[in-house]
């Protein structure tokens, strides 16, 4: 897929993500122990010394503690591995709402945390909640495969209902490998809030330490009604219509405020850090905001 086929990123998305302000986002960060490191973003780092071994390589004796010691020590390294974050993005149908779709500027989002951390030396893994199971992660560990990660970004569609995403969820939390990612990037609405709160919370046992996005439309945080209404409360489910719009929108911003509180209350609860994104255009700018001022407390 060209530049020219991208709808959801501009054709100087990379240049734009990448002249931000990023200076809060980790760098590369300590793994395990080991021989010698073999990907980008990986280097060695001194650990400890051992003593010599038959059959040990020479080149790995610490030839200046042998001359204190008149006794051969290797050198143990550490491989410094990149750190890699989860982006986990929602794509239930809910994030296909919009002038320009939540799912459209999640994705944004997504690609600007991973491209971010590649110029770091550090990687992501952005991870799809609810999309059909062919539709596997994404990894950014160079930035030299910013295009390719773009384009399959381009592809994916937010179309799953509650169970799917409900689903999606239990299968990333069944994944051994969550446990190499210091904490994990959660881009949704984040309505029926009692799926993502427990999500949360088993999130926050395994030690990934969840930033919450909350993006909407404008639309949803001040509706315009000119006409008669049908509201389904995505918490209960309970369907209700309004035939005078001011009670409509005076309904509304009573549910709306009532969940906007309930999970302020999670966020404070279990210490999430949480951020609402209502401005398409401040998307970005937010983004870098919040990370800023999160590493600055």
């Amino acid at each position: 897929m060209s530049a020219q086929n991208l709808v959801r990123f501009p054709p100087d998305f990379v240049d734009r993500v990448l002249a931000l302000p990023w200076g809060a986002l980790p760098r590369r960060g300590a793994g395990g122990t080991g021989e010698r490191a073999g990907r980008h973003g990986a280097g060695l780092e001194f650990e400890e010394h051992r003593a010599y071994r038959p059959g040990d390589d020479l080149a790995r004796v610490d030839w200046q503690v042998f001359a204190r010691t008149k006794k051969p020590f290797l050198k143990v390294q550490r491989i410094q591995e990149a750190q890699r974050e989860l982006v986990l993005v929602d794509l239930s149908a809910s994030m296909d709402f919009g002038a320009e779709p939540k799912v459209d500027r999640a994705l944004r989002i997504a690609a600007a945390l991973a491209l971010a951390l590649a110029a770091r030396g550090a990687s992501a893994e952005i991870i799809p909640l609810g999309a059909e199971e062919a539709l596997g992660p994404v990894r950014l560990e160079r930035l030299a495969g910013a295009r390719e990660l773009l384009a399959t970004l381009e592809r994916w569609r937010a179309t799953a209902d509650e169970d799917e995403l409900h689903r999606a969820r239990l299968r990333l939390l069944e994944r051994r490998s969550l446990a190499r990612a210091p904490r994990a990037w959660i881009l949704s609405d984040l309505y029926a809030l009692a799926g993502w709160a427990q999500f949360s919370e088993q999130l926050s046992a395994r030690a990934l330490h969840p930033r919450l996005l909350r993006i909407l439309d404008p639309e949803e945080r001040s509706p315009s009604l000119t006409e008669p209404v049908e509201w389904i409360d995505a918490e209960t489910g309970e369907r209700w219509i309004a035939s005078d719009p001011e009670v409509a929108l005076a309904g509304y911003a009573q549910r709306f405020a009532a969940h906007a509180e309930r999970l302020r209350q999670l966020a404070e609860r279990h210490r999430l850090p949480l951020r609402e994104l209502s401005e398409p255009a401040q998307d970005l700018a937010e983004l870098v905001r919040f990370e800023r001022s999160r590493s600055a407390r």
